[in-house]
């Protein structure tokens, strides 16, 4: 934990899916209380869209392709 990884995987992702795939956003639902994964979300840019309350709480996040 706390290595990285997680971020440098997002990097590749999100280059292949704007630069290789086309994409005008990607979009990411993580369930709350997953501070991990809001951390390295907003780490790489991503940007609260909403949050789904009912039996479970979820954040939706967004990243938009600069290009476009």
């Amino acid at each position: 934990w706390s290595q990285g990884y997680a971020t440098e995987a997002g990097r590749a992702f999100i280059e292949f899916c704007f630069k290789e795939l086309g994409l005008k956003r990607i979009v990411a639902h993580v369930q709350a209380g997953n501070d991990a994964s809001v951390h390295v979300l907003t780490k790489l840019g991503f940007e609260l869209e909403s949050t789904e309350t009912g039996h479970r709480t979820f954040y939706h996040f967004q990243l938009k392709n600069p290009v476009t």
